[in-house]
């Protein structure tokens, strides 16, 4: 059940990923500034960081009105970090949190794009109490063109029982608007 049950969440996080990964970006000085996205992953010398990072703001027509989905690839280490706030209205800055039964996730993956890669899910649906809290995001600015704020969460291995704990982590990064 355990297994079937990250199946389940793994699936449908990759399939709302592809789906906003689509779309046209607005060509503003706002969006043309390089991204900074930086993590620290458990305790490494080097920190996370991404040159590479963007978000995406998606309104649907159906289900949850709004994603908004924030990614920062480590091309040189193969490592990616990806999280999404689900809403019914457009979200405000404000801080989410990451929790069970919630419509806050985060996803830390190590060996990107080669198979078989590893990946660490928050929350785990697993747990047992729909309290316990993984982390946080705190949208700090969200404009026409960029997402900034601020990250942290512990992830258990989608295979495993290990954690990886990412602190400290920092976005300001274009925005793409799909759907308005």
């Amino acid at each position: 059940m355990k297994t079937a049950n990250k199946a389940i969440y793994t699936l449908t996080f990759l399939i709302i990923t592809l789906f906003i990964s689509c779309g046209n970006s607005d060509d503003t000085e706002d969006s043309q500034i390089e991204p900074l996205f930086s993590a620290q992953v458990d305790n490494e010398n080097q920190p996370y960081e991404s040159k590479t990072a963007k978000a995406i703001l998606t309104k649907h027509t159906a289900g949850v009105p709004y994603t908004l989905y924030v990614e920062g690839k480590e091309n040189y280490r193969l490592r990616n970090i990806k999280f999404t706030i689900l809403s019914n209205t457009e979200p405000e800055p404000g801080v989410f949190i990451i929790k069970l039964y919630n419509n806050v996730r985060a996803v830390y993956f190590e060996d990107y794009g080669i198979p078989p890669q590893k990946f660490w899910v928050a929350p785990d649906d697993d747990g047992t109490d729909p309290d316990l809290k993984y982390g946080t995001i705190n949208l700090t600015e969200l404009t026409k063109n960029r997402a900034k704020g601020t990250f942290n969460f512990n992830a258990v291995e989608d295979r495993g029982d290990t954690i990886r704990t990412v602190t400290n982590g920092v976005f300001d990064v274009p925005l793409t608007r799909q759907g308005f």
